[in-house]
């Protein structure tokens, strides 16, 4: 296809200009290792350096002017800004620096020269520290979520207790099958919880409290690997392995699967019982979603999980998390229910981008020929010219106790 069929009219932020000429370069950041009293180097390649595009712009017609000053405002702008090149298009780019000249012999118009920078991040600068951040971020927006449910289904059981004719004994059942519920993992581990056990319709909170301390011992009664912060007891080393098993433990007997049956259909019974369920789920849906970020933050220091098991965790945490906001939706009063929502929504995407975070610490996984045939060491020391990442190549392939791979099978390799 000719350069005439694809040209394209030069912009900047919407603001339009003619181009008579551009420069485009790129060029490598290079690393540039000596030895005293040898001749040469050796040179590490550190990737791609920004490229560069320099634009001579021509403004011209009687109101030039005009357009003159909507380009150096949208030069000016703060941040990166999306520039349509003549031959490539759409380019996101950072104005680095312009100069406007008027001449004698370009009447009514003026020419620019603009040097843009192009505007590119493969990968986060800080990805290693996103992951542990969003433990943090996913137990704050965890605490806010239990406390606008716990609030809603107070208002509800407050209401119901200082009305006519409460159904003490069907409220009492609901609360505690909601407990006898949540329990079922907390009973699994030793850890004790010193619960209150009040009336819920004199003390909704404190019983509600009560479910909350079940689920916080929950947890502290499992190491996931090693990798649980709030975990009772003492590991000696931290394995990835481990903590995937104390995580299905937690979502099979924790999940979204808790569920208060109304005891009759009276309206009261009902109301509660939905609520108590939706709370139910958010306190579930708010420790596994914890859980899950606990173990991607530590696989910064492990690099043990394949990138299937990173993606099972975050769509464990954000399948719990969905759960929890649907039910709220519908059980929770209007306002609490939406606040629930917009809260675990903000924590199913800090999920998501703790498990992004985790991904990008890798290379690229591909497929590969074994280029030798053998053990996993004689491979690894053949790809990448380490023996010592031969347990890496027998976790992605799943070999097990294979003891001979034969050169040319195909298998899953980091790129690098």
């Amino acid at each position: 296809m000719s350069w005439s069929q694809t040209l394209q009219d030069a912009s900047y932020e919407g603001a339009s200009f003619e181009v008579t000429n551009t420069s485009d370069q790129g060029s490598k950041t290079v690393a540039v290792h000596q030895r005293p009293y040898t001749d040469g180097a050796e040179l590490e390649d550190m990737g791609n350096a920004p490229d560069s595009i320099d634009v001579r712009a021509i403004l011209r017609g009687p109101t030039y002017e005009l357009a003159l000053n909507v380009l150096i405002k949208a030069l000016s702008k703060k941040g990166p800004g999306e520039l349509v090149h003549p031959i490539f298009g759409a380019i996101t780019v950072m104005p680095m620096q312009w100069a406007i000249d008027h001449e004698a012999d370009l009447v009514d118009a003026c020419a620019l020269s603009i040097r843009f920078m192009r505007h590119r991040i493969s990968a986060p600068i800080f990805a290693d520290k996103a992951a542990a951040l969003g433990v943090d971020k996913i137990a704050d927006l965890g605490a806010k979520a239990r406390a606008h449910s716990t609030e809603s289904v107070v208002d509800l059981v407050t209401g119901i207790a200082g009305g006519a004719l409460p159904r003490v004994t069907e409220i009492n059942a609901a609360f505690t099958s909601i407990k006898t519920q949540m329990r079922r993992l907390l009973d699994t581990t030793s850890v004790r919880v010193l619960m209150a056990d009040l009336d819920p319709l004199i003390y909704p909170r404190a019983a509600l409290g009560d479910l909350e301390a079940i689920v916080d011992g929950a947890l502290a009664g499992l190491p996931l690997g090693g990798l649980n912060a709030q975990f009772s007891g003492l590991v000696e080393t931290a394995s990835a392995s481990a903590a995937l098993t104390d995580f299905n433990r937690l979502v099979q007997s924790q999940g979204s699967s808790v569920a208060v049956v109304p005891v009759s259909s009276e309206p009261q019974d009902i109301a509660v019982s939905a609520a108590l369920t939706a709370h139910g789920r958010v306190l579930n849906a708010t420790t596994i979603a914890t859980s899950a970020a606990m173990i991607l933050a530590g696989e910064v220091e492990l690099l043990e999980l394949d990138r299937a098991d990173v993606e099972r965790l975050a769509s464990a945490g954000r399948s719990a998390l969905q759960a929890a906001i649907t039910t709220a939706r519908s059980a929770l009063d209007t306002q609490r229910g939406a606040q629930v929502a917009s809260v675990l929504a903000n924590a199913a995407y800090e999920l998501q981008e703790a498990a992004r975070s985790a991904l990008e610490l890798r290379p690229p996984l591909v497929k590969r020929a074994a280029p030798v045939g053998g053990t996993a060491r004689l491979i690894a020391h053949a790809l990448y010219g380490d023996a010592s990442r031969a347990p890496e190549l027998v976790r992605l392939n799943r070999w097990g106790r294979q003891v001979l791979v034969e050169a040319g099978e195909e298998m899953l390799a980091y790129a690098r």
